[in-house]
């Protein structure tokens, strides 16, 4: 379970978040939405423990994530999945190798790795593209890529920030069928998006967010930014 308590984040004196006070349940999925400059990006900075708030807290199955030290912080960030816009990749490492690289760092040794990645890659149904280059891959090939990464660490969670956001339609909606997958296989996901058609689509919680404020929560329903 994650609870965020009366969170607040101010930036040089402007307010970005707010008394923010959200609980979402394990193997939930949820949607966060809302206009450039909500506050969207930075709940999720804070729930990964990149940023600091101002005050409040956040909880993760029980623990202050904002709290933590360096080393505490690690190893729960080593728990999360990431997925951003960008993709993140490393452009001179192929497919299975970006892959392999999130594991790699942590200790794991060769034959785990391989196991591992290769499950991975048919998740994403990229098996047949294991071995191309980021320079050689689709645009929603990149950002299959980037889960598949994101999954290596079998995540409780897995947070997507605007991971439709480079990408064509078509592809959209394949990288939402993913998280979709994931999600039935018990995964908690967070979807950070302003793609009004792929919440229309997924009909999920969605959680609605203006000037760093709630300002609706609706389960099973579309949203209009108001």
């Amino acid at each position: 379970m994650i609870l965020f308590k009366s969170l607040t984040k101010r930036y040089d004196g402007h307010t970005v978040l707010q008394d923010i006070d959200l609980q979402i349940s394990g193997g939930e999925f949820i949607t966060l939405v809302g206009p450039s400059g909500a506050g969207k990006s930075t709940l999720i900075q804070i729930l990964t423990g990149a940023l600091k708030p101002t005050r409040g807290s956040v909880s993760v199955d029980g623990y202050n994530i904002t709290k933590l030290d360096r080393a505490s912080l690690q190893k729960y960030r080593r728990k999360l999945g990431i997925v951003f816009q960008d993709f993140k990749l490393l452009p001179h490492k192929t497919v299975f190798e970006n892959i392999a690289f999130a594991m790699e760092v942590c200790g794991a040794d060769e034959k785990e790795i391989r196991k591992k990645v290769n499950e991975v890659l048919e998740v994403v149904g990229l098996t047949k593209q294991k071995n191309h280059f980021p320079r050689q891959l689709s645009g929603g090939e990149k950002q299959r890529t980037a889960i598949a990464r994101a999954l290596v660490h079998n995540p409780k969670l897995l947070i997507a920030d605007e991971p439709t956001g480079n990408l064509d339609p078509a592809s959209g909606k394949e990288i939402l069928q993913i998280l979709q997958k994931i999600n039935v296989n018990g995964t908690t996901v967070i979807l950070a998006t302003h793609n009004k058609s792929l919440v229309d689509r997924l009909m999920r919680r969605v959680v609605n967010l203006k000037e760093g404020k709630i300002v609706s929560d609706k389960q099973e329903a579309g949203y209009d930014y108001v």
